[in-house]
Parts: structure tokens; sequence; C-alpha cells
């Protein structure tokens, strides 16, 4: 069954679906392809995220990231985008919108009818709903590879 999500963000409320498993594989390479090429600075966020949790206790990973230099940050933006490929934004925002609804009193509206309109001038929101819409339809993944499920137990030799 399909888990779905109704969020809001920046005061707009969206209702969303899961992709189906036929339209999510046809994602889900391009996904894979894009963390392992963000893999070396998401191991990196996750030690700091440790290590501040040890001297810290909890630490959120938005405060950890609002701690990084504007250089730095600016370094890691670069970086980033010279690896992103707009297609694969444009490949999911279109799968992504077949199930996706900007809700508003008295109805809704799906969101590839009025993505232009919408979110002209409001890339931030724009991004976190990709973010939502991608935990939503990625998260069980995510979350095992965040915590190392699935992976095997190292077996030691006599």
């Amino acid at each position: 069954m399909r888990k779905t999500l109704r969020t809001t963000i920046d005061g707009h409320t969206y209702e969303s679906a899961q992709l189906g498993a036929v339209e999510g594989r046809k994602l889900y390479l391009r996904f894979i392809k894009l963390l392992a090429t963000f893999a070396p600075l998401l191991a990196s966020l996750r030690t700091m995220l440790k290590d501040a949790k040890k001297s810290d206790g909890e630490v959120s990973l938005e405060s950890l990231i609002g701690s990084i230099d504007n250089d730095t940050f600016m370094k890691v933006l670069s970086e980033a985008s010279a690896h992103l490929d707009p297609e694969e934004f444009e490949v999911c925002w279109e799968a992504y919108g077949a199930y996706c609804y900007f809700v508003f009193p008295g109805g809704r509206q799906n969101l590839r009818e009025c993505f232009d309109e919408h979110f002209a001038g409001r890339y931030g929101a724009m991004t976190k709903l990709f973010l939502e819409l991608t935990k939503l339809n990625f998260g069980g993944f995510l979350a095992e590879v965040g915590s190392g499920a699935g992976r095997e137990a190292p077996t030691s030799s006599p």
C-alpha cells in the first residue's frame, strides 16, 4: 500500500502519494547515482553529527549545517552543483508531480498544472517540497543506508 504525505511548507499545504514501484524504479538508479556523488559529503556530515552528539548531547542536522561557515558551504555547494544534471531534477519533478497536489480552501490542484506560477520566486519552498517527496518515496531506503540495516555483520576468522 502506498504511503501518503500531507505537509505544510511556508503556509502552503500539499498532499502526495508514493510513486508505484514501476515508476519508482525508474528514479531509483538515478537516486543511487546521486547518492554516490554525495557519499563523501554525507560521510563527513555523519561523522560531524556523531562527534557533536558526543560532546553536546542531542544535535540536529540543521543546527550542524547551520554552523558551517559560508566559505565551506559555498565550496560544498559548488562541488555538488558540478555533479548535478538539470535533467535529473526535471525527471523527478515529472514523476512526483503526477501524485502531488496543492491544497487550498475548497479544493486542490495537481502540482503539474500550477507548478510554474505556484513556485515562481519560491525556490526555497520548491526545494523543501522536493526533499519531502524524496523522503516519502525513498525514505525507507535512506533509513536502511543511514542505520546500516541490511549490511551483513563482519565475520571473524579463527
